[in-house]
């Protein structure tokens, strides 16, 4: 196999200084982006009502189970009525869970569909974890040829110098 030149050396090493800002530029608008936009999501209406139907449901549980402990602390005649306060308290807490998951399920599509539009304007960069799987856009990749071509004419030049030396 043939040695490579100085001076393609130079040209890939230019070249690949250029691909590898570039990517290393993108993924990082990249991943700023989906931050972002997980910030936004946080913010919204519906991350709050997430958090409030969680308040709900906890309130909801400790209700039945503060009514729970006390019926049980009453005599054995009173073990018909605990269960009876058990199934009346069911259904808030039925009611909370469902307000919660619905609250969740709206959320998890609005971060969904937000995420997917980040991922879409950021196609060539999503799901690329390194420089190398990377597909180079083609303004990178005549900024990289133009780079490796300074750098040859530069090692050209350099290569005369020292000959006339």
């Amino acid at each position: 196999m043939a040695k490579m030149s100085e001076q393609d050396k130079a040209a890939n090493k230019a070249a690949q200084k250029i691909r590898d800002r570039a990517y290393h530029a993108r993924n990082k608008a990249y991943r700023d982006a989906r931050a972002l936009v997980e910030k936004r999501i946080e913010a919204t209406p519906e991350a709050q009502a997430v958090l409030a139907t969680r308040a709900a449901l906890d309130a909801a549980v400790e209700a039945r189970n503060a009514a729970k402990r006390v019926i049980s602390d009453q005599i054995a005649a009173l073990n018909e009525k605990l269960l009876a306060v058990g199934q009346e308290l069911e259904a808030p807490i039925n009611a909370a869970k469902g307000a919660r998951d619905a609250a969740w399920a709206t959320k998890d599509k609005l971060s969904k569909t937000q995420l997917a539009r980040v991922d879409a304007d950021f196609a060539d960069i999503a799901d690329v974890n390194h420089v190398g799987a990377w597909t180079i856009p083609a303004d990178v990749q005549a900024q990289m040829t133009e780079a490796a071509e300074s750098a040859r004419t530069a090692a050209i030049g350099t290569a005369e110098t020292a000959a006339d030396d």
